[in-house]
Protein backbone atom coordinates (compact mmCIF):
# COMPACT_ATOMS: atom_id res chain seq x y z
CA UNK A 1 0.00 0.00 0.00
CA UNK A 2 0.96 3.95 -0.87
CA UNK A 3 2.21 5.64 1.85
CA UNK A 4 -0.54 8.49 2.89
CA UNK A 5 2.31 11.26 2.18
CA UNK A 6 2.56 9.71 -1.77
CA UNK A 7 -0.90 9.48 -2.00
CA UNK A 8 -1.51 13.29 -0.82
CA UNK A 9 1.17 14.30 -3.56
CA UNK A 10 -0.76 12.09 -6.46
CA UNK A 11 -3.93 13.71 -5.18
CA UNK A 12 -2.69 17.34 -5.38
CA UNK A 13 -1.19 16.78 -9.02
CA UNK A 14 -4.23 15.53 -9.70
CA UNK A 15 -6.42 18.45 -8.43
CA UNK A 16 -4.27 20.79 -11.09
CA UNK A 17 -5.07 19.05 -13.54
CA UNK A 18 -8.30 19.52 -15.48
CA UNK A 19 -10.85 17.10 -15.96
CA UNK A 20 -9.71 14.20 -14.10
CA UNK A 21 -11.30 15.19 -10.47
CA UNK A 22 -13.19 11.94 -10.89
CA UNK A 23 -10.00 9.59 -10.90
CA UNK A 24 -8.77 11.68 -7.59
CA UNK A 25 -11.94 10.96 -6.25
CA UNK A 26 -11.66 6.95 -7.19
CA UNK A 27 -7.83 7.06 -5.65
CA UNK A 28 -8.78 8.33 -2.29
CA UNK A 29 -11.57 5.83 -2.15
CA UNK A 30 -9.56 3.14 -2.91
CA UNK A 31 -6.69 4.62 -0.53
CA UNK A 32 -9.39 4.66 1.97
CA UNK A 33 -10.99 1.62 1.76
CA UNK A 34 -7.30 -0.16 2.15
CA UNK A 35 -5.78 1.93 5.29
CA UNK A 36 -5.14 0.16 7.61
CA UNK A 37 -7.44 -0.19 11.29
CA UNK A 38 -4.56 1.63 12.83
CA UNK A 39 -4.90 4.61 10.51
CA UNK A 40 -8.49 4.96 10.67
CA UNK A 41 -8.01 5.26 14.22
CA UNK A 42 -5.07 8.08 14.52
CA UNK A 43 -6.73 11.65 14.98
CA UNK A 44 -2.83 13.37 13.08
CA UNK A 45 -3.60 16.41 14.01
CA UNK A 46 -2.71 15.47 17.43
CA UNK A 47 0.43 13.49 16.85
CA UNK A 48 2.45 14.45 19.75
CA UNK A 49 4.90 17.49 19.62
CA UNK A 50 7.83 16.16 22.45
CA UNK A 51 10.23 18.86 24.02
CA UNK A 52 13.68 18.83 24.72
CA UNK A 53 16.01 21.44 26.91
CA UNK A 54 17.57 24.11 25.52
CA UNK A 55 20.51 26.38 26.99
CA UNK A 56 19.49 29.88 25.60
CA UNK A 57 18.12 32.50 27.62
CA UNK A 58 17.08 34.91 25.18
CA UNK A 59 12.98 35.47 25.41
CA UNK A 60 10.80 34.08 22.48
CA UNK A 61 7.98 34.34 21.04
CA UNK A 62 6.40 30.90 19.20
CA UNK A 63 3.51 30.47 17.39
CA UNK A 64 2.13 27.30 16.51
CA UNK A 65 0.82 27.57 12.93
CA UNK A 66 -0.31 24.80 10.17
CA UNK A 67 1.07 26.21 7.08
CA UNK A 68 2.85 28.95 5.95
CA UNK A 69 3.55 27.81 2.29
CA UNK A 70 2.08 30.33 -0.11
CA UNK A 71 -1.08 28.25 -0.82
CA UNK A 72 -1.56 28.12 3.44
CA UNK A 73 -0.98 31.87 3.91
CA UNK A 74 -4.75 33.65 3.65
CA UNK A 75 -7.33 34.27 5.80
CA UNK A 76 -6.90 33.20 9.55
CA UNK A 77 -3.08 31.90 9.22
CA UNK A 78 -2.17 35.47 7.59
CA UNK A 79 -3.54 37.15 10.71
CA UNK A 80 -1.74 34.97 13.18
CA UNK A 81 1.43 35.69 11.32
CA UNK A 82 0.22 39.41 11.82
CA UNK A 83 -0.17 39.15 15.40
CA UNK A 84 3.10 37.26 15.76
CA UNK A 85 5.00 40.05 14.25
CA UNK A 86 3.15 42.78 16.21
CA UNK A 87 3.41 41.58 19.40
CA UNK A 88 6.87 40.16 18.62
CA UNK A 89 8.41 43.69 18.08
CA UNK A 90 12.10 43.49 19.64
CA UNK A 91 11.66 39.75 20.40
CA UNK A 92 12.39 36.91 18.76
CA UNK A 93 10.44 34.91 16.99
CA UNK A 94 9.95 31.24 15.99
CA UNK A 95 7.41 29.81 14.41
CA UNK A 96 6.84 25.82 14.92
CA UNK A 97 4.54 24.50 11.81
CA UNK A 98 2.99 21.49 12.96
CA UNK A 99 0.74 20.18 9.54
CA UNK A 100 3.99 20.85 6.55
CA UNK A 101 7.32 18.62 6.59
CA UNK A 102 8.61 20.68 3.73
CA UNK A 103 7.68 24.16 2.37
CA UNK A 104 6.33 24.92 -0.96
CA UNK A 105 6.41 28.53 -2.08
CA UNK A 106 7.74 30.63 0.79
CA UNK A 107 7.16 34.32 0.75
CA UNK A 108 10.33 35.55 -0.02
CA UNK A 109 9.95 38.98 1.02
CA UNK A 110 7.72 38.51 4.19
CA UNK A 111 10.47 35.69 5.36
CA UNK A 112 13.72 37.21 4.10
CA UNK A 113 15.08 37.17 6.90
CA UNK A 114 13.99 33.74 8.96
CA UNK A 115 15.38 30.50 9.09
CA UNK A 116 14.33 26.96 8.19
CA UNK A 117 15.43 24.48 10.87
CA UNK A 118 14.69 21.00 11.26
CA UNK A 119 13.69 20.30 14.61
CA UNK A 120 16.97 17.78 15.23
CA UNK A 121 19.11 20.94 14.93
CA UNK A 122 20.26 22.60 17.91
CA UNK A 123 18.59 25.25 19.09
CA UNK A 124 19.88 28.62 17.81
CA UNK A 125 19.19 32.43 18.29
CA UNK A 126 17.03 34.55 15.47
CA UNK A 127 13.80 34.36 13.98
CA UNK A 128 13.15 30.65 12.27
CA UNK A 129 10.61 28.30 10.64
CA UNK A 130 10.60 24.67 11.91
CA UNK A 131 8.55 22.32 9.93
CA UNK A 132 7.41 19.49 12.04
CA UNK A 133 4.76 17.90 9.90
CA UNK A 134 7.01 14.70 10.47
CA UNK A 135 7.19 14.48 14.24
CA UNK A 136 7.09 11.15 15.37
CA UNK A 137 10.22 10.41 17.26
CA UNK A 138 11.71 14.22 16.92
CA UNK A 139 11.89 17.01 19.92
CA UNK A 140 11.63 20.43 19.32
CA UNK A 141 13.75 22.98 21.65
CA UNK A 142 12.17 24.75 24.46
CA UNK A 143 13.58 27.53 26.58
CA UNK A 144 12.77 28.41 29.85
CA UNK A 145 12.19 31.92 27.98
CA UNK A 146 9.69 30.28 25.09
CA UNK A 147 6.20 32.23 25.19
CA UNK A 148 3.61 30.04 22.82
CA UNK A 149 0.52 31.26 20.94
CA UNK A 150 -1.80 28.88 19.57
CA UNK A 151 -3.86 28.98 16.47
CA UNK A 152 -5.67 26.26 15.50
CA UNK A 153 -7.60 23.95 17.97
CA UNK A 154 -5.06 21.22 17.57
CA UNK A 155 -2.10 23.63 17.89
CA UNK A 156 -4.24 24.93 21.35
CA UNK A 157 -3.69 20.65 22.62
CA UNK A 158 0.00 20.94 21.62
CA UNK A 159 0.68 24.04 22.91
CA UNK A 160 -0.40 22.62 26.33
CA UNK A 161 1.16 20.08 26.23
CA UNK A 162 4.65 22.23 25.40
CA UNK A 163 3.80 24.50 28.76
CA UNK A 164 2.97 21.59 30.70
CA UNK A 165 6.82 20.01 29.61
CA UNK A 166 8.65 23.68 29.99
CA UNK A 167 6.71 24.09 33.47
CA UNK A 168 8.16 20.43 34.78
CA UNK A 169 11.67 20.57 33.06
CA UNK A 170 12.32 24.57 33.99
CA UNK A 171 10.26 24.19 37.69
CA UNK A 172 8.37 27.08 36.65
CA UNK A 173 4.87 27.59 37.73
CA UNK A 174 1.72 26.62 34.93
CA UNK A 175 2.34 29.95 32.18
CA UNK A 176 -0.62 30.85 30.44
CA UNK A 177 -0.45 30.69 26.31
CA UNK A 178 -2.09 32.92 23.97
CA UNK A 179 -4.84 31.21 21.79
CA UNK A 180 -5.81 33.17 18.98
CA UNK A 181 -9.55 32.00 17.95
CA UNK A 182 -10.80 32.77 14.48
CA UNK A 183 -14.12 30.70 14.54
CA UNK A 184 -16.02 28.09 16.96
CA UNK A 185 -13.91 25.56 15.38
CA UNK A 186 -15.98 22.29 16.94
CA UNK A 187 -18.88 23.58 14.11
CA UNK A 188 -15.80 22.32 11.53
CA UNK A 189 -17.08 18.45 12.34
CA UNK A 190 -20.32 16.63 13.18
CA UNK A 191 -20.16 15.72 16.03
CA UNK A 192 -17.33 13.35 16.78
CA UNK A 193 -13.89 13.31 18.37
CA UNK A 194 -12.61 15.89 16.46
CA UNK A 195 -15.35 17.86 17.53
CA UNK A 196 -15.36 17.32 21.10
CA UNK A 197 -11.31 17.60 20.92
CA UNK A 198 -12.19 21.29 19.53
CA UNK A 199 -14.88 22.18 22.12
CA UNK A 200 -12.44 20.67 24.88
CA UNK A 201 -10.33 23.69 23.92
CA UNK A 202 -12.69 26.39 24.91
CA UNK A 203 -12.52 24.71 28.69
CA UNK A 204 -10.53 27.53 30.29
CA UNK A 205 -8.57 26.91 33.86
CA UNK A 206 -6.99 30.33 33.80
CA UNK A 207 -3.99 29.19 31.83
CA UNK A 208 -5.69 30.47 28.51
CA UNK A 209 -4.84 34.31 27.35
CA UNK A 210 -8.00 34.64 24.42
CA UNK A 211 -7.62 37.12 21.41
CA UNK A 212 -10.52 36.91 19.21
CA UNK A 213 -10.85 37.66 15.84
CA UNK A 214 -14.31 39.71 16.04
CA UNK A 215 -16.61 40.72 18.58
CA UNK A 216 -19.00 38.65 16.88
CA UNK A 217 -17.25 35.59 17.34
CA UNK A 218 -16.23 36.41 20.87
CA UNK A 219 -20.01 36.92 21.83
CA UNK A 220 -21.06 33.77 20.10
CA UNK A 221 -18.87 31.85 22.94
CA UNK A 222 -19.76 34.23 25.54
CA UNK A 223 -23.61 33.06 24.57
CA UNK A 224 -23.00 29.41 24.72
CA UNK A 225 -21.15 29.84 28.49
CA UNK A 226 -17.31 29.80 27.37
CA UNK A 227 -15.03 32.08 29.58
CA UNK A 228 -11.71 32.84 29.50
CA UNK A 229 -9.08 33.91 32.29
CA UNK A 230 -7.97 37.18 30.20
CA UNK A 231 -9.46 38.37 26.82
CA UNK A 232 -8.45 40.84 23.86
CA UNK A 233 -10.55 40.85 20.80
CA UNK A 234 -10.05 42.90 17.58
CA UNK A 235 -12.59 43.19 14.16
CA UNK A 236 -10.90 42.18 10.88
CA UNK A 237 -9.13 44.33 8.96
CA UNK A 238 -8.24 44.52 5.17
CA UNK A 239 -5.26 42.46 4.22
CA UNK A 240 -2.18 45.06 3.36
CA UNK A 241 -2.07 44.22 -0.07
CA UNK A 242 -5.52 44.80 -0.94
CA UNK A 243 -5.49 47.81 1.04
CA UNK A 244 -2.44 49.15 -0.70
CA UNK A 245 -4.07 48.48 -4.40
CA UNK A 246 -7.25 50.93 -3.25
CA UNK A 247 -5.32 53.30 -2.00
CA UNK A 248 -3.40 53.58 -5.21
CA UNK A 249 -6.05 52.42 -7.68
CA UNK A 250 -8.89 54.79 -9.20
CA UNK A 251 -12.17 53.34 -8.66
CA UNK A 252 -12.81 51.17 -12.09
CA UNK A 253 -16.33 50.54 -14.40
CA UNK A 254 -17.93 47.68 -12.69
CA UNK A 255 -18.16 44.75 -14.80
CA UNK A 256 -21.16 42.47 -15.19
CA UNK A 257 -19.38 40.09 -13.40
CA UNK A 258 -20.29 37.79 -10.76
CA UNK A 259 -17.47 36.96 -7.69
CA UNK A 260 -18.56 33.52 -5.85
CA UNK A 261 -16.70 32.43 -3.03
CA UNK A 262 -15.96 28.82 -3.91
CA UNK A 263 -14.86 26.35 -1.85
CA UNK A 264 -15.96 22.93 -2.72
CA UNK A 265 -14.15 21.09 0.02
CA UNK A 266 -15.15 23.51 2.99
CA UNK A 267 -18.92 22.37 4.15
CA UNK A 268 -19.15 25.88 6.17
CA UNK A 269 -18.62 27.80 2.78
CA UNK A 270 -21.65 25.97 1.30
CA UNK A 271 -20.84 25.82 -2.13
CA UNK A 272 -23.72 23.09 -2.96
CA UNK A 273 -26.25 26.00 -1.79
CA UNK A 274 -24.42 28.27 -3.88
CA UNK A 275 -24.57 26.59 -7.03
CA UNK A 276 -28.20 25.33 -6.90
CA UNK A 277 -28.78 28.93 -5.96
CA UNK A 278 -27.29 30.21 -9.18
CA UNK A 279 -28.80 27.21 -11.58
CA UNK A 280 -32.24 28.95 -10.36
CA UNK A 281 -30.98 32.46 -10.73
CA UNK A 282 -29.29 31.47 -14.70
CA UNK A 283 -32.59 29.68 -15.31
CA UNK A 284 -35.14 32.98 -14.02
CA UNK A 285 -33.54 36.09 -14.65
CA UNK A 286 -33.36 37.72 -18.22
CA UNK A 287 -30.46 39.31 -17.82
CA UNK A 288 -27.96 36.20 -16.90
CA UNK A 289 -26.66 35.47 -20.00
CA UNK A 290 -25.20 38.62 -20.01
CA UNK A 291 -23.03 37.92 -17.08
CA UNK A 292 -20.05 36.39 -16.37
CA UNK A 293 -19.69 34.42 -13.37
CA UNK A 294 -16.50 33.34 -11.38
CA UNK A 295 -15.68 31.64 -8.91
CA UNK A 296 -12.25 32.08 -6.38
CA UNK A 297 -10.97 30.08 -3.71
CA UNK A 298 -10.48 26.91 -4.63
CA UNK A 299 -10.10 24.87 -7.60
CA UNK A 300 -13.13 23.06 -9.45
CA UNK A 301 -14.19 21.89 -12.72
CA UNK A 302 -16.46 24.45 -14.67
CA UNK A 303 -19.87 24.45 -13.93
CA UNK A 304 -22.67 24.56 -16.60
CA UNK A 305 -26.04 26.69 -15.70
CA UNK A 306 -28.80 27.17 -17.58
CA UNK A 307 -28.88 30.21 -20.56
CA UNK A 308 -25.27 29.36 -21.36
CA UNK A 309 -23.95 30.47 -18.36
CA UNK A 310 -20.76 28.87 -16.45
CA UNK A 311 -19.88 29.22 -13.32
CA UNK A 312 -15.89 29.51 -14.13
CA UNK A 313 -12.88 28.32 -11.45
CA UNK A 314 -10.36 30.55 -11.10
CA UNK A 315 -8.93 28.54 -7.94
CA UNK A 316 -7.16 30.10 -5.52
CA UNK A 317 -5.74 33.16 -6.73
CA UNK A 318 -2.62 35.25 -5.41
CA UNK A 319 -3.73 38.63 -3.55
CA UNK A 320 -2.89 41.24 -6.69
CA UNK A 321 -5.06 38.96 -8.68
CA UNK A 322 -7.58 38.68 -6.63
CA UNK A 323 -7.78 42.21 -6.01
CA UNK A 324 -7.79 42.78 -9.78
CA UNK A 325 -10.57 40.32 -9.90
CA UNK A 326 -12.63 41.93 -7.11
CA UNK A 327 -12.28 45.62 -8.88
CA UNK A 328 -13.80 44.45 -11.99
CA UNK A 329 -16.78 42.48 -10.32
CA UNK A 330 -19.93 44.04 -9.69
CA UNK A 331 -21.88 41.55 -7.35
CA UNK A 332 -20.16 39.19 -4.72
CA UNK A 333 -21.83 36.15 -3.22
CA UNK A 334 -19.61 34.36 -0.18
CA UNK A 335 -21.38 32.22 2.21
CA UNK A 336 -19.95 31.44 5.89
CA UNK A 337 -22.25 28.88 7.91
CA UNK A 338 -20.29 29.71 11.15
CA UNK A 339 -20.23 33.04 13.82
CA UNK A 340 -16.65 34.60 12.32
CA UNK A 341 -17.23 37.33 10.29
CA UNK A 342 -15.17 35.71 7.31
CA UNK A 343 -13.02 37.89 5.18
CA UNK A 344 -14.48 37.47 1.22
CA UNK A 345 -17.64 38.92 2.12
CA UNK A 346 -15.49 41.78 3.93
CA UNK A 347 -13.16 42.10 0.91
CA UNK A 348 -15.85 42.38 -1.82
CA UNK A 349 -17.57 45.20 -0.07
CA UNK A 350 -14.82 47.39 0.25
CA UNK A 351 -13.86 46.84 -3.33
CA UNK A 352 -17.23 47.94 -3.93
CA UNK A 353 -19.26 44.96 -4.98
CA UNK A 354 -22.76 44.59 -3.33
CA UNK A 355 -22.48 41.41 -1.48
CA UNK A 356 -24.72 38.70 -0.32
CA UNK A 357 -23.72 36.98 2.00
CA UNK A 358 -25.25 35.00 5.77
CA UNK A 359 -26.17 36.09 8.92
CA UNK A 360 -25.34 33.50 11.59
CA UNK A 361 -26.08 33.66 15.31
CA UNK A 362 -24.92 37.25 16.25
CA UNK A 363 -23.11 37.88 12.95
CA UNK A 364 -24.89 40.55 10.95
CA UNK A 365 -22.49 42.27 8.79
CA UNK A 366 -25.28 43.85 6.76
CA UNK A 367 -25.49 46.12 9.93
CA UNK A 368 -21.68 47.18 9.32
CA UNK A 369 -21.10 47.58 5.43
CA UNK A 370 -23.58 49.22 3.19
CA UNK A 371 -22.30 47.21 0.44
CA UNK A 372 -23.40 43.96 2.04
CA UNK A 373 -26.89 42.27 2.46
CA UNK A 374 -27.50 39.70 4.86
CA UNK A 375 -29.01 37.03 4.52
CA UNK A 376 -31.37 35.21 7.04
CA UNK A 377 -32.81 33.25 4.35
CA UNK A 378 -30.20 30.58 2.68
CA UNK A 379 -32.49 28.93 0.42
CA UNK A 380 -31.38 28.87 -3.15
CA UNK A 381 -35.03 30.33 -4.37
CA UNK A 382 -34.37 33.32 -2.12
CA UNK A 383 -30.35 33.47 -2.78
CA UNK A 384 -31.28 33.66 -6.59
CA UNK A 385 -34.52 36.13 -6.10
CA UNK A 386 -31.48 38.33 -4.44
CA UNK A 387 -29.16 38.09 -7.32
CA UNK A 388 -32.08 38.98 -9.85
CA UNK A 389 -32.84 42.56 -8.08
CA UNK A 390 -28.89 42.85 -7.79
CA UNK A 391 -28.35 42.17 -11.12
CA UNK A 392 -31.55 44.70 -11.68
CA UNK A 393 -30.27 47.35 -9.71
CA UNK A 394 -27.06 47.21 -11.59
CA UNK A 395 -28.58 47.63 -15.10
CA UNK A 396 -30.52 51.03 -13.12
CA UNK A 397 -27.41 52.19 -12.46
CA UNK A 398 -25.72 51.77 -15.97
CA UNK A 399 -29.25 53.67 -17.26
CA UNK A 400 -29.10 56.30 -15.06
CA UNK A 401 -25.72 58.88 -15.84
CA UNK A 402 -27.15 60.73 -12.25
CA UNK A 403 -27.08 57.94 -9.66
CA UNK A 404 -23.79 57.97 -7.74
CA UNK A 405 -21.12 54.87 -9.73
CA UNK A 406 -21.84 50.91 -8.87
CA UNK A 407 -17.79 51.38 -8.13
CA UNK A 408 -17.58 53.77 -5.43
CA UNK A 409 -15.49 52.61 -2.08
CA UNK A 410 -16.55 52.59 1.00
CA UNK A 411 -14.84 52.95 3.97
CA UNK A 412 -15.97 50.03 6.04
CA UNK A 413 -13.73 47.20 7.23
CA UNK A 414 -10.54 49.76 6.30
CA UNK A 415 -10.32 51.69 10.04
CA UNK A 416 -7.56 53.57 10.02
CA UNK A 417 -6.72 52.83 13.95
CA UNK A 418 -4.09 49.49 14.49
CA UNK A 419 -5.73 46.30 13.44
CA UNK A 420 -4.59 45.09 16.92
CA UNK A 421 -5.49 47.92 19.43
CA UNK A 422 -4.46 46.27 22.22
CA UNK A 423 -1.01 45.01 21.03
CA UNK A 424 0.65 46.80 23.83
CA UNK A 425 -0.88 45.37 26.83
CA UNK A 426 -0.96 42.16 25.47
CA UNK A 427 3.09 42.08 25.04
CA UNK A 428 3.47 43.51 27.94
CA UNK A 429 1.54 40.84 29.76
CA UNK A 430 3.51 38.34 27.89
CA UNK A 431 6.70 39.58 29.16
CA UNK A 432 5.26 39.39 32.36
CA UNK A 433 5.49 35.58 32.33
CA UNK A 434 8.65 35.84 32.13
CA UNK A 435 9.10 36.96 35.76
CA UNK A 436 8.06 33.68 36.95
CA UNK A 437 11.41 32.13 36.27
CA UNK A 438 11.76 31.60 40.53
CA UNK A 439 8.21 30.01 40.57
CA UNK A 440 7.64 26.19 41.90
CA UNK A 441 4.96 24.18 38.99
CA UNK A 442 1.67 23.64 40.35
Amino acid sequence: MMSSHTYQFIRLCLRRLPGVQKIALALHEEFSSALSAKDKEEIAEITPLNARASAIETPRLNLLLPGVSKRHLFGGASTALRLLQALGQGIELRVLVTDEWRFEGLDSEQFSLWDIREATEEDANGNCLVPLGRRHGVTVPVRRADIFIASAWWTAHLTQALTEWQSRAYALAKRPFVYLIQDFEPGFYPWSAKYVLAEQTYHSDNTLIAVFNSSQLRQFLHDRGYRFGEEYVFEPVLNPVLSNYLALQKPVKKQRQILVYGRPSVPRNAFPLIVQALRLWAASDPAASQWLVLSAGETHPPISLPNGVTLTPLGKLELHAYAHTLAASAIGLALMISPHPSYPPLDMAAFGLRTLTNDFGTKRLGRDHPNIIGLNNLSPDFIARQLTALTAAFEEHEADSESHPWSSQAAGFMPPEPPFPFIKALRERCLALLDDTASSPD
